[in-house]
């Protein structure tokens, strides 16, 4: 599965950055910014000071994710968007199905 640098959702071209530092900065491995129309990822993670290289698909569920948290919010199921557990579990099997053979 590809990460594309931008694509359009509801008429809205959503811009996808990597930036690896703001992440650490922020403690997570992707946020979405639906009022910038920004989507950021991290493509390493910090573990015990060091600087470690996620794997494709850790960053493709994570991508996932956050398109799934845009997509929530607008729809304005902002509440929904809010519950990590749902958002979670609906990326990580719509991740699944989209990789399956």
């Amino acid at each position: 599965m590809k990460i594309k640098s931008e694509f359009l959702i509801n008429g809205q071209t959503v811009k996808v950055i990597f930036d690896d530092e703001k992440m650490h900065k922020e403690g997570a491995l992707g946020l979405c910014y639906s009022d910038q129309n920004k989507i950021y990822l991290s493509r390493t993670t910090i573990d015990e000071g060091k600087k470690i290289k996620l794997p494709a698909d850790k960053i493709q569920s994570v991508y996932i994710h956050e398109v799934l948290h845009y997509i929530l919010d607008t729809m304005g199921e902002v509440e929904l968007s809010a519950n990590e557990k749902f958002v979670e579990t609906f990326s990580s099997l719509l991740h699944q199905f989209l990789n399956s053979k």
